[in-house]
């Protein structure tokens, strides 16, 4: 597994807390959270600086390395050791199998410098030794930590508060949880049209660290643990042009987008994203502004009628530096309360007037079409447009778009957010309709129509990805 990809999935709170040793880490969560990936992932990304050592009730080294085979790098196969009545089995490298009474385990340990060591799970263990003997080891492995700058990870299917919480240094507890979109001032569906399954690591206490957050999202996607920090603005380096997909569909600019939009943006379609509150206009510039650049890199025609906050110089600049002269063929909308000439790049949103807007529009697109390859690409933010026009006119002229754009083969973009009062009313009419939230400042996005999972945005210098939170 690259290594840098492994730095960038474990929140740093956790690093820096076993970065210290002397700790005893206890993971708490219910069956099939991810705890067991948790404490493999943790041994991943210490396996330069620590020896780590798997102490398992459940998994023979067998199954372990079956079930995750990038382990092989990670641990050696007589570092995996199994719990059960007897003590400990260990596999050495001719997979010959010996066993240990518990108490030995301390002194196979002990020979280790900076050793890690996970116990999965503590249940387990006071299962198969009994109460007593688990709290002898206990005890031995407080001494461990004392003498051998030792971290020692507890894994605990039992969420419930315990006095195993009170001993250790450090806990974490691992949650699914549902996440449900918003119907109307910030209240949720009370139906399950909006229902998406989501994963929580809480951050319950780390001993002599500063929690920046309490709870992130993860995922288990790929057989590993990977949590979601909140995005923040990035600066995209560079950017390849992306040829349509398919014959009727361009591209968005994003592969993973591509996907989950069934191949691409297809032609003569409309497709809405709403915001959701918490995400801002800066969060969907990641997933629009790939669409952009694309399409002014293939020469064709862009007409825009920008967020609220977002002005037509900003795009113009953003635009030059990736496409230079073709960012003539984008036409910026700008609200206009009387008439005045028409400047480049421009096309006016009429104030209280719907007729000249369309007017303006199309008056737009038909200058394009003389200059620019075709499809035209359409992105319309319908704040922009009920915040000129109003509620009524903004569903008039959006109806009047979907034909047209029907008609012509182009591509329409809708962007709505949550308190529009328009929002629900243009989802009907859009042919597709996805929705983007924020998740303890990490964003998101699923679609409503066609109905999927939920994505994490992940945004580098270099590119942006789609990673399902499975």
């Amino acid at each position: 597994m690259d290594r840098k990809l492994s730095e960038s999935n474990i929140p740093k709170e956790l690093i820096n807390f076993l970065s210290q040793g002397n700790n005893i880490l206890l993971i708490k969560g219910k069956p099939g959270t991810g705890k067991t990936m948790l404490s493999l992932e943790l041994l991943n990304h210490f396996r330069e600086s620590r020896n780590g050592v798997y102490v398992s009730t459940r998994i023979t080294p067998e199954r372990l390395f079956a079930s995750f085979p990038w382990l092989k790098d990670v641990i050696k196969t007589e570092s995996v050791l199994l719990a059960n009545k007897k003590g400990i089995t260990i596999i050495d490298t001719k997979m010959k199998m010996y066993s240990l009474p518990f108490e030995r385990v301390y002194d196979f340990i002990a020979r280790l410098n900076n050793p890690l060591m996970i116990i999965d799970s503590w249940e387990g263990i006071v299962r198969e030794a009994g109460p007593e003997e688990a709290e002898k080891m206990l005890s031995l492995l407080e001494t461990l930590i004392s003498k051998k700058s030792a971290n020692i990870i507890l894994v605990n299917e039992n969420p419930d508060l315990s006095t195993l919480d009170y001993l250790v240094d450090g806990m974490v507890t691992l949650s699914d949880i549902d996440i449900f979109g918003e119907a109307k001032d910030g209240r949720v569906w009370s139906g399950l049209l909006e229902r998406r399954s989501a994963r929580e690591i809480t951050i319950n206490k780390l001993r002599g660290i500063t929690r920046k957050k309490k709870n992130y999202a993860f995922t288990l996607y790929e057989g590993h643990f990977k949590y979601f920090p909140p995005l923040k603005p990035i600066y995209l380096k560079k950017f390849n042009i992306i040829p349509d997909p398919e014959k009727d569909k361009i591209s968005s600019g994003i592969p993973d987008l591509d996907k989950l939009l069934g191949g691409g943006y297809k032609l003569g379609t409309s497709t809405m994203f709403t915001l959701e509150h918490g995400v801002g206009n800066e969060h969907f510039h990641f997933l629009i502004f790939p669409l952009m650049i694309n399409t002014l890199l293939l020469g064709r025609g862009l007409v825009i009628t920008p967020l609220e906050g977002l002005s037509i110089e900003e795009h113009l600049k953003s635009f030059q530096e990736y496409v230079g002269e073709n960012v003539n063929n984008a036409m910026i909308a700008q609200k206009a309360i009387y008439e005045r000439p028409i400047p480049e790049n421009r096309f006016f949103v009429h104030l209280k007037n719907l007729d000249k807007t369309l007017e303006s529009w199309f008056a737009a697109r038909s200058k394009l079409v003389g200059r620019a390859k075709q499809p035209v690409c359409h992105i319309m933010s319908a704040d922009f447009i009920e915040h000129s026009l109003g509620y009524n006119a903004t569903l008039l002229k959006v109806s009047m778009d979907l034909s047209s754009i029907s008609e012509w083969g182009d591509v329409y973009i809708s962007i709505t957010k949550r308190g529009q009062r328009a929002v629900d009313q243009i989802a009907q009419m859009c042919d597709k309709h996805f929705v983007l939230k924020n998740i303890n400042g990490a964003i998101f996005i699923y679609g409503v129509r066609p109905d999927t999972p939920l994505y994490n945005i992940s945004v580098t210098s270099e590119e942006v990805k789609l990673i399902p939170v499975l």
